[in-house]
């Protein structure tokens, strides 16, 4: 990490001041800190105590560190420093950002329009392909690894976090994952990555991207299953339900239903080698995108504020209590 700050054993507890928990996962605590030297907020993401003495653990959080360095991007969290405390161990310091996660968005805001999470979608495509063409995989996209904060002037502010398990595929990127493990969230996973496969292909991301697509503008699971097993056998054997019909409407609408459903190819030979033709039919109605409401929607659940959060293995819920198709495009 040639370019990012590389902080002293004591720096952690001497530099930062915690002021409340993010999110503690399986792998990491993080929480939301105070920089007393640059006097600005901050995140810090560290080992969970029992995981102090695992190697495999601290080596991928410091590959997501590398990776983080690598990436540079306004649509994905900047790493600002990395370093070893004597009794947290290896710790990031990533860029703070003010915003709820999109799946909390989507639940307590479901009103929002066609083209307000079109928008949301179409910033998350250009984080995901600027990550591609630097070489990284992500391997965990979902709307809970998604934050959404206010705009100004465009209609809002997204980040893609959480390259917790992602896979650089630069010459001397590590891979974290061991073989016939499957890592992810399983609602969200592709064929080859539910079966163990050794993935470090694009094509997850463009699968994930496919099903929070499809969730997102055609409110419903494009595999609908009771729980995650049988979740897993619909996706490694039936094709996705087919787009609402309101998906024909226009030749506009026509072109993004056609894309959605391209990511979600059973075989990853067969999706799109990239998502430039998706952030394209995207782009009209991203266009079209109001401020007022993805703000509205950022104030209804403002008590989830977030800077970077780690990675979950539960399948993502059905968005839940979402007004009509017909509503949701009646500004198309």
């Amino acid at each position: 990490m040639t370019n990012t700050a590389l902080l002293e054993p004591s720096t952690l507890g001497q530099r930062y001041v915690p002021l409340n928990a993010l999110g503690n996962g399986s792998m990491c605590h993080v929480w939301r800190a105070r920089d007393l030297e640059a006097n600005r907020i901050v995140t810090i993401k560290h080992l969970a105590p029992e995981d102090l003495g695992s190697r495999d653990r601290a080596a991928r959080l410091l590959e997501e560190g590398k990776i983080l360095q690598r990436l540079q991007n306004e649509r994905i969290l900047r790493l600002l420093a990395c370093g070893v405390d004597q009794r947290r161990g290896l710790f990031l310091v990533i860029e703070y950002f003010e915003g709820v996660s999109l799946s909390s968005l989507l639940a307590s805001k479901p009103s929002v329009m066609l083209h307000e999470r079109a928008f949301i979608l179409r910033e998350v495509a250009l984080a995901l392909a600027h990550a591609h063409r630097r070489g990284i995989v992500h391997r965990d996209l979902k709307a809970g690894n998604v934050l959404v904060g206010n705009g100004n002037p465009v209609p809002a502010s997204v980040r893609l976090i959480d390259f917790g398990i992602a896979k650089d595929r630069n010459p001397g990127g590590l891979d974290v994952t061991s073989p016939g493990q499957s890592l992810g969230s399983p609602g969200c996973m592709a064929p080859e990555q539910l079966r163990g496969d050794h993935v470090d292909s694009q094509s997850v991301d463009i699968w994930a991207f496919g099903v929070l697509a499809y969730r997102m503008l055609a409110l419903r699971e494009p595999f609908p299953a009771k729980n995650a097993p049988s979740l897993a056998v619909r996706i490694l054997s039936a094709p996705a339900l087919p787009l609402p019909p309101l998906f024909g409407g226009t030749r506009a609408l026509g072109k993004l239903a056609k894309e959605i459903l391209q990511c979600l190819r059973f075989d990853s030979a067969k999706r799109p080698n990239n998502l430039d033709e998706m952030i394209e039919a995207l782009a009209p109605f991203a266009q079209r995108a109001r401020p007022q409401a993805i703000s509205e929607g950022i104030r209804n659940c403002a008590t989830d504020v977030r800077g970077d959060c780690t990675t979950a293995t539960a399948p993502s819920r059905p968005l839940q209590s979402t007004p009509a198709l017909g509503t949701l495009f009646a500004r198309a």
